[in-house]
Protein backbone atom coordinates (compact mmCIF):
# COMPACT_ATOMS: atom_id res chain seq x y z
CA UNK A 1 0.00 0.00 0.00
CA UNK A 2 0.97 3.50 -0.66
CA UNK A 3 2.12 5.87 2.02
CA UNK A 4 -0.40 8.77 2.22
CA UNK A 5 2.21 11.57 3.09
CA UNK A 6 5.63 11.82 2.80
CA UNK A 7 8.54 13.17 4.92
CA UNK A 8 7.91 16.47 3.83
CA UNK A 9 4.10 16.48 4.59
CA UNK A 10 4.83 15.83 8.34
CA UNK A 11 4.01 18.87 10.60
CA UNK A 12 6.65 18.53 13.13
CA UNK A 13 6.55 20.67 16.54
CA UNK A 14 9.75 20.85 17.90
CA UNK A 15 8.96 23.37 20.43
CA UNK A 16 7.41 20.71 23.11
CA UNK A 17 10.22 18.75 25.55
CA UNK A 18 9.02 15.77 27.64
CA UNK A 19 10.10 15.55 30.88
CA UNK A 20 9.64 11.98 31.91
CA UNK A 21 9.06 11.69 35.89
CA UNK A 22 9.03 8.41 36.50
CA UNK A 23 9.00 4.76 34.48
CA UNK A 24 5.28 3.43 35.31
CA UNK A 25 2.00 4.31 33.82
CA UNK A 26 0.80 5.64 37.20
CA UNK A 27 3.02 8.35 36.24
CA UNK A 28 2.95 9.85 32.50
CA UNK A 29 5.55 12.13 30.79
CA UNK A 30 4.58 15.70 30.87
CA UNK A 31 5.26 17.85 28.00
CA UNK A 32 6.26 21.33 28.80
CA UNK A 33 6.84 23.80 25.63
CA UNK A 34 10.31 25.43 25.21
CA UNK A 35 9.28 28.73 24.71
CA UNK A 36 7.24 29.62 27.90
CA UNK A 37 8.37 32.88 28.59
CA UNK A 38 7.88 33.26 32.01
CA UNK A 39 9.52 30.15 33.02
CA UNK A 40 11.81 31.14 30.51
CA UNK A 41 12.98 34.59 31.66
CA UNK A 42 12.89 33.35 35.52
CA UNK A 43 15.04 30.09 34.52
CA UNK A 44 17.50 32.25 32.27
CA UNK A 45 17.76 35.10 35.66
CA UNK A 46 18.42 32.54 37.78
CA UNK A 47 20.92 30.62 35.88
CA UNK A 48 23.29 28.40 38.38
CA UNK A 49 22.89 31.24 40.78
CA UNK A 50 20.54 32.41 43.00
CA UNK A 51 17.77 35.34 42.40
CA UNK A 52 15.84 37.25 45.07
CA UNK A 53 12.32 37.57 45.82
CA UNK A 54 12.19 41.43 44.58
CA UNK A 55 14.22 40.51 41.42
CA UNK A 56 11.41 37.67 40.92
CA UNK A 57 8.25 39.57 41.21
CA UNK A 58 10.20 42.26 38.96
CA UNK A 59 10.35 39.68 36.32
CA UNK A 60 7.60 38.68 36.48
CA UNK A 61 5.21 42.56 36.50
CA UNK A 62 7.62 43.35 33.55
CA UNK A 63 6.06 39.87 31.63
CA UNK A 64 2.52 41.20 32.38
CA UNK A 65 2.91 37.50 34.31
CA UNK A 66 0.78 36.60 37.42
CA UNK A 67 2.74 37.77 40.60
CA UNK A 68 1.98 34.07 42.23
CA UNK A 69 3.71 32.35 39.44
CA UNK A 70 7.01 31.12 41.33
CA UNK A 71 4.87 30.18 44.47
CA UNK A 72 2.60 27.99 42.07
CA UNK A 73 5.80 26.62 40.54
CA UNK A 74 7.76 26.34 43.74
CA UNK A 75 8.89 22.44 42.77
CA UNK A 76 11.85 24.40 40.45
CA UNK A 77 12.84 26.08 43.29
CA UNK A 78 14.78 26.09 46.86
CA UNK A 79 14.47 28.81 49.01
CA UNK A 80 17.32 29.65 51.46
CA UNK A 81 16.83 30.81 54.84
CA UNK A 82 17.71 34.24 53.79
CA UNK A 83 14.90 33.94 51.39
CA UNK A 84 16.98 33.61 48.21
CA UNK A 85 16.12 31.35 45.08
CA UNK A 86 18.17 28.56 43.23
CA UNK A 87 17.04 25.93 40.92
CA UNK A 88 15.79 22.73 42.87
CA UNK A 89 17.32 19.77 41.00
CA UNK A 90 13.85 18.85 39.37
CA UNK A 91 14.56 22.92 38.41
CA UNK A 92 17.94 22.34 36.35
CA UNK A 93 16.50 19.12 35.09
CA UNK A 94 14.09 20.83 33.38
CA UNK A 95 16.23 23.67 32.57
CA UNK A 96 18.25 21.19 31.13
CA UNK A 97 16.02 19.61 28.95
CA UNK A 98 14.82 22.90 27.61
CA UNK A 99 17.85 24.36 26.90
CA UNK A 100 19.23 21.17 25.27
CA UNK A 101 20.17 22.22 21.78
CA UNK A 102 18.33 20.12 18.91
CA UNK A 103 21.21 17.55 16.62
CA UNK A 104 22.40 18.78 13.56
CA UNK A 105 20.62 17.16 10.51
CA UNK A 106 22.91 17.66 7.29
CA UNK A 107 21.44 16.95 3.83
CA UNK A 108 24.27 14.53 2.34
CA UNK A 109 26.83 12.60 3.86
CA UNK A 110 29.37 14.39 2.49
CA UNK A 111 28.28 17.49 4.45
CA UNK A 112 27.97 15.27 7.96
CA UNK A 113 31.61 14.00 7.29
CA UNK A 114 32.57 17.58 6.66
CA UNK A 115 31.21 18.54 9.30
CA UNK A 116 32.88 15.35 11.84
CA UNK A 117 36.39 16.64 9.73
CA UNK A 118 35.70 20.09 10.94
CA UNK A 119 35.22 18.91 14.77
CA UNK A 120 38.15 16.68 14.70
CA UNK A 121 40.29 19.99 13.50
CA UNK A 122 39.28 22.13 16.19
CA UNK A 123 41.89 20.16 18.71
CA UNK A 124 44.49 21.01 16.66
CA UNK A 125 43.63 24.62 15.28
CA UNK A 126 42.20 27.44 16.29
CA UNK A 127 38.90 28.61 15.26
CA UNK A 128 40.25 31.93 13.63
CA UNK A 129 42.77 29.86 11.60
CA UNK A 130 40.08 27.48 10.49
CA UNK A 131 38.13 30.91 9.26
CA UNK A 132 40.93 31.63 6.96
CA UNK A 133 40.87 28.06 5.31
CA UNK A 134 41.16 28.01 1.89
CA UNK A 135 40.00 25.56 -0.80
CA UNK A 136 43.52 24.13 -1.40
CA UNK A 137 43.77 23.49 2.35
CA UNK A 138 40.49 21.85 2.83
CA UNK A 139 41.14 19.45 -0.30
CA UNK A 140 44.81 18.61 1.62
CA UNK A 141 42.79 17.60 4.90
CA UNK A 142 40.09 15.75 3.27
CA UNK A 143 42.58 13.61 1.15
CA UNK A 144 44.46 13.01 4.56
CA UNK A 145 41.52 11.91 6.06
CA UNK A 146 41.43 8.95 3.10
CA UNK A 147 38.80 10.20 0.70
CA UNK A 148 39.50 10.79 -2.74
CA UNK A 149 38.10 11.73 -6.63
CA UNK A 150 34.37 13.35 -6.39
CA UNK A 151 33.10 12.76 -2.95
CA UNK A 152 36.81 13.97 -1.69
CA UNK A 153 35.95 17.33 -3.99
CA UNK A 154 32.98 17.39 -2.23
CA UNK A 155 33.48 16.97 1.13
CA UNK A 156 36.31 19.62 1.07
CA UNK A 157 33.33 22.07 -0.60
CA UNK A 158 31.38 21.59 2.55
CA UNK A 159 34.19 22.00 4.77
CA UNK A 160 35.41 25.23 3.42
CA UNK A 161 32.04 26.67 3.48
CA UNK A 162 31.69 25.51 7.02
CA UNK A 163 35.07 26.76 7.72
CA UNK A 164 34.49 29.94 5.96
CA UNK A 165 30.80 30.52 7.84
CA UNK A 166 32.37 29.71 11.02
CA UNK A 167 29.94 26.58 11.60
CA UNK A 168 31.27 24.85 14.50
CA UNK A 169 31.49 24.45 18.22
CA UNK A 170 34.66 25.21 19.79
CA UNK A 171 35.95 22.74 21.97
CA UNK A 172 38.65 24.36 23.22
CA UNK A 173 36.72 26.51 26.02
Amino acid sequence: MDHLFGFEDWNLNESKKTVKRRYTENYPAKTMYSGARVRKAIFDAVGDGTITEEEIQKILTELGADLRWHKRNKQFFDVSEDGTYCLSARGKYVNAKIHESAPVIFESKEEDEAYDILQDLLGEWDPSDLEMMDMDQAMDTVDSYGHKGSKAKKIAKYLFKMAQSGQFESNNG
